[in-house]
């Protein structure tokens, strides 16, 4: 297993809740030691900070976690989401990158978003889509995965950071 050179960064384009693919892969990615940064959008409430603290305790950092005063954080597996200018923002905040994955739903502007900062780092991108959403980048791996299951999304989130954890070499 490849050890990587910055922090492996998780962007959670759906929003961040405690039952989102985006946390599962930050906190296995925190779990095996591998620094890990988070990227997304909470409320600026009780459940936002609540999700936070958890995260950092799991070993994710979250210095690029976008506080929305406006918006109560959800429950449930959709979050607040995250467009190309927030990705653009709370990438702006992280000095090295060396694996980003994006989590559905992805548009064109932020899939091109995550393309530029992994190009700039010279970081690996990997894009978790739903089965039913389809390709972004003919070249960038798609992990597909079934947001209704959650076996599928753990089967899902093991199967990302194998990606990212991948070595480039083999």
């Amino acid at each position: 297993m490849a050890r990587l050179r910055g922090p492996a960064v998780v962007v959670s384009i759906g929003g961040l809740t405690d039952e989102s693919l985006a946390v599962a892969v930050a906190r296995r990615l925190g779990a095996t030691g591998v620094a890990t940064e988070i990227v997304g959008r909470v409320g600026d409430d009780a459940r936002g900070e609540a999700l936070l603290l958890a995260l950092s305790r799991s070993g994710v950092g979250h210095v690029a976690v976008l506080r929305d005063p406006a918006r109560a954080t959800p429950s449930g597996p959709i979050g607040i989401p995250v467009d190309a200018a927030d990705l653009a923002l709370g990438l702006g905040y992280l000095h090295r990158i060396d694996a980003l994955l994006l989590v559905d739903p992805i548009d064109a502007a932020t899939a091109a978003a995550a393309e530029n900062a992994a190009a700039f780092h010279g970081a690996r991108v990997v894009i978790a889509a739903e089965e039913s959403q389809g390709g972004v980048a003919s070249d960038v791996p798609i992990v597909a995965y079934r947001a209704a299951h959650p076996e599928s999304v753990a089967a899902a989130a093991d199967t990302i950071v194998a990606l990212l954890l991948a070595d480039e070499t083999a």
